[in-house]
């Protein structure tokens, strides 16, 4: 029986707080377990793994992690329909679900939170969680934060669209005991609107994207910011050191560093306490290489992802505290993206943050980069799907025209001149090996 999202969330929060208590080794046994069951529910229900399973011949009573294939984000797309446990779910109408109006708050197929992405890739993905998954996935923020009653909570990120952080911090609205007032600032508002809520808000908890909290900083230190939350989180984007310090330095409470994405929700938490960031190895298992990281999903049996390629370079290291039973990260290099300023229409230097553009979707765009020309000018590369007409592509450059003004105009930038070029390839950062949606030209 489905327990109803406040109840499941504080069900999923008991259950972590209990996987606190644990050893290491019962840790390691309750992920086998959760292994093996994951492994036969993809068996069962997703046609893309039975077809695995069955031609490399691998053990449904004790599976090994190695014996599957490393997917990656095209492997899922490629593979959307077999790759889903539920019949009744398929690309063309998560597609047609992503393309409605950001205003639709209805869940998908009226039981699933869909989220998109463009990734490190560059190419846009999607993710499913049903209501219980989704749970699972944000209950360590009540762990990382601990539970204070009636918060006012202000989310500051991308907003107008659906993605992973505004989608964790909706659940603030379904949970009226913990939170008793919630406002969500979209990052790409004009820095003195935000300034401005933030102040009116008075928030006790701030959750942000990492790049504004050092512009927020120098806003409280200048006294133009006049608030004292009690807590700060931050996620999306690596901080830097220089960055914490003035952070900590303006405000003087904790900074609680939560490593999440669209495909697995969160991931980890770091604290100062920690002297370093936990990963969650009661929900995931971390394969470490030199480049990348393989993350095998646990909880998601919506869309199963066996040895998932993430871009990001996880490194543990020698945990001499044992403060939690999980594996402890040395350091995270996640992708740090460029962020541009400009001249506004009145004239005055305000940034344009790359994280919503990152969360563009617009349908048969495969890929796309920002290249900054100036103070006032910027084009968009883009890379059609292939296989389209002439006239789907100018359909999807008009729909990515009027998502690129609406985000100009909120920002107050419908000065700033750019066009949408079509290209052949988009190639990663030579220096990094990565993909940046933001570069300069």
């Amino acid at each position: 029986m489905q327990l109803p999202f406040p109840l499941e969330i504080i069900k999923q929060t008991l259950q972590k707080k209990k996987h606190l208590k644990m050893s290491v080794s019962e840790i390691e046994n309750f992920q086998k377990k959760q292994f093996v069951e994951l492994v036969n529910y993809a068996y069962q229900n997703s046609p893309y793994y039975k077809k695995v399973i069955d031609e490399k011949k691998i053990s449904l009573d004790n599976p090994q992690l190695t014996d599957f294939p490393m997917i990656d984000k095209n492997t899922i797309l490629d593979n959307f329909d077999e790759f889903v446990t539920d019949r009744d779910i398929t690309k063309a109408k998560v597609q047609e679900y992503l393309n409605r109006p950001f205003t639709d708050k209805s869940l998908f197929l009226d039981k699933y939170t869909a989220v998109n992405t463009s990734g490190s890739s560059g190419t846009i993905g999607y993710y499913l969680f049903s209501q219980n998954e989704l749970a699972n996935g944000v209950s360590y923020s009540s762990i990382a934060n601990g539970v204070h009653l009636f918060q006012r909570l202000a989310f500051i990120g991308a907003t107008n669209g659906r993605f992973a952080g505004i989608s964790l911090v909706n659940v603030a609205k379904r949970m009226p005991v913990i939170y008793q007032d919630f406002i969500a600032l979209d990052i790409n508002s004009p820095l003195e609107e935000i300034i401005e809520k933030l102040n009116k808000f008075q928030p006790t908890a701030i959750t942000a994207y990492a790049s504004i909290l050092p512009i927020l900083a120098q806003a409280k230190l200048g006294g133009l910011l006049k608030v004292q939350p009690k807590i700060i989180d931050t996620s999306a984007e690596p901080l830097t050191q220089n960055g914490r310090e003035l952070v900590t330095l303006a405000f003087n409470v904790p900074i609680i560093n939560v490593y999440a994405c669209s495909e697995h929700l969160v991931m980890g938490i770091g604290k100062d306490e920690y002297n370093g960031m936990y990963l969650m190895n009661d929900n995931f298992i971390f394969e470490f290489e030199e480049k990348e990281t393989y993350v095998t999903n646990l909880y998601n049996k919506t869309m199963p992802m066996i040895r998932y390629k993430m871009n990001d370079v996880l490194t543990p290291k020698n945990d001499l505290n044992q403060t939690l039973p999980y594996t402890l990260l040395e350091n995270m290099l996640a992708r740090e993206e460029y962020i541009p300023y400009f001249i506004n229409a009145k004239g005055e230097q305000d940034y344009l943050h790359p994280i919503p553009l990152i969360g563009i979707y617009v349908e048969n765009l495969h890929r796309y980069q920002f290249v900054i020309h100036g103070p006032e000018s910027f084009s968009i590369k883009v890379i059609y799907s292939s296989g389209i007409s002439v006239e789907e592509k100018q359909t999807a450059k008009q729909n990515l025209t009027v998502q690129m003004d609406e985000i100009l105009a909120h920002k107050n930038f419908s000065n700033l001149k750019y066009e949408i070029a079509e290209v052949d390839n988009l190639p990663v950062d030579p220096k990094t090996g990565k993909f940046k949606i933001v570069v300069d030209g």
